[in-house]
C-alpha cells in the first residue's frame, strides 16, 4: 500500500493506494500549527490502524515546509 499526501496552503489531500488503484482519500484543512502527534492521530483515524500497518511507501508533495516535516 502507498500513502500519498499533498499538502497545500489551505487543504491537504491524503490518498491510500492499493495495487496501484486509489482505495480511499480525504481532503482536510491544512493547519499550519498542527503537531506531529495530531497529524499521526488524524491519519490513523481516517484510514484505520490496520491499513497503515500494511503501508510500504509514503510520498509527500508540499508547499508548506512546516507541515512537510510534521507529516
Amino acid at each position: 500500500m502507498l500513502l500519498a499526501i499533498d499538502i497545500g496552503n489551505t487543504t491537504t489531500v491524503l490518498g491510500l493506494f492499493q495495487n496501484g488503484k486509489l482505495a480511499s482519500f480525504y481532503r482536510i484543512a491544512s493547519r499550519h500549527s498542527m503537531t506531529e502527534d495530531e497529524a499521526g492521530l488524524q491519519v490513523s483515524q481516517l484510514f484505520g490502524q490496520e491499513s497503515l500497518e500494511k503501508l510500504k511507501t509514503v510520498v509527500i508533495c508540499s508547499v508548506v515546509p512546516s507541515l512537510t516535516s510534521t507529516y
